[in-house]
């Protein structure tokens, strides 16, 4: 059977090829038994955007749940809808924070929870040229219409965590434009970690070639693929294997690695990167406060829920 909470709620993930598609599909399943987990694929990503909105509209739950295949859902996913649920009609849309591996810090990226009632109003909002955040600009606009959006504190998944090089590539590359401003604490920590994880090679070169390209990246997998190969073959590595299933005993080993790594002289700029999107996410003390303390509380559920 399914939660009660959960049965009002259309889950999909939107996937374009990543490594973990069938592991974060898996993951939703275990969360929601009874759910059909719907799939949606599609380029540019306005595209993909679009698909899984109307998705959610036929579907006609209340609520219209979006994960990007690059992330790893946390037991509190759960806590989260089961609160967004209660909230009054004027609110569009909801979101709450991943522990991203490259950055790494826990922020806002790949989940949209979206009042299904509101979606047709949404959709001429979805921006139809080039943009970086075509979903924020379509939240934006829906907030500026007076549709409120939510930024929840609570941690609901690991992100970027088990991707293929290429797509480290992509994302870092990405970064770069999105995120320049953390250039100067990326560039060292990412050198560090690259000593004991091939990723952040991959990721250290691409923020380099990020950051002397000058036009704004398209967000699309096709985006400079043949840079993406010949960076892989500079750095001499081969692709990684498919990955078998992922456990919620295993997300949760990734999250305690994670947590406490890295030590040394590299914790302060870790440090550092949480406090600048912090306050870009949670601009008042008392919000990142409640932040820190829901990541916190986040960890002891998932032991609890081992």
């Amino acid at each position: 059977m399914v939660a009660p909470a959960l049965d009002r709620f259309t889950i999909i993930v939107r996937h374009c090829g990543e490594r973990t598609t069938e592991a974060c599909a898996q993951l939703l399943q275990a969360l929601a038994p009874g759910n059909k987990i719907h799939r949606v694929s599609a380029q540019p990503f306005q595209e993909a955007l679009r698909q899984s909105l109307e998705l959610g509209i036929a579907e006609g739950r209340p609520w219209t749940l979006c994960i990007d295949a690059d992330v790893l859902v946390l037991p509190g996913l759960a806590g989260f809808l089961a609160a967004v649920d209660g909230f009054p009609s004027g609110f569009f849309e909801a979101q709450a924070l991943v522990l991203d591996k490259l950055l790494p810090a826990r922020r806002p990226a790949g989940n949209h929870l979206y009042r299904t009632e509101l979606i047709a109003r949404a959709l001429p909002r979805i921006p139809a040229g080039k943009s970086l955040r075509p979903e924020s600009d379509m939240i934006l606009a829906m907030a500026g219409m007076g549709y409120r959006a939510h930024q929840s504190a609570l941690l609901v998944g690991l992100h970027d965590f088990e991707q293929a090089y290429d797509d480290i590539y992509l994302k870092a590359f990405l970064h770069a434009h999105k995120h320049r401003f953390l250039a100067p604490l990326l560039r060292p920590l990412w050198e560090a970690l690259g000593r004991e994880d091939d990723d952040f090679r991959v990721a250290l070169m691409a923020l380099e070639d990020g950051l002397q390209h000058g036009p704004g990246p398209e967000v699309s997998r096709s985006f400079r693929r043949e840079r993406v190969q010949g960076a892989l073959a500079v750095l001499s590595l081969a692709p990684k294997k498919p990955l078998a299933a992922v456990t919620p005993a295993q997300v949760s080993a990734m999250l305690r690695t994670a947590a406490a790594k890295p030590g040394g002289g590299m914790r302060s700029l870790v440090e550092e990167i949480q406090t600048k999107i912090d306050a870009a996410v949670f601009p008042s003390l008392a919000a990142r406060g409640a932040a820190l303390l829901a990541g916190f509380l986040a960890g002891l559920s998932w032991r609890r829920n081992r």
